[in-house]
């Protein structure tokens, strides 16, 4: 058997993906080969808003780090 790897290694996405946005509210993800869990894979995955980012982030604006509250 090979090499451990990590539990969620399957939800990444092929190393030669792309992610191209076009327009302000389009991106389209282009893939080299067939993947049929790409919907599983994109379930797995977040994307924050530009808000988020510039208000929230992950306690980086409020504590000065990602570190949350302890």
């Amino acid at each position: 058997m090979g090499g451990a790897a990590s539990a969620g290694t399957y939800l990444n996405f092929h190393p030669d993906a792309e992610c191209v946005v076009e327009g302000d509210r389009t991106c389209v993800f282009r893939f080299p080969e067939p993947d049929g869990l790409v919907m599983g894979k994109f379930r797995g995955f977040h994307i924050a808003s530009q808000s988020f980012w510039q208000m929230h982030g992950f306690g980086y604006k409020k504590t000065g780090s990602g570190e949350g509250h302890w």
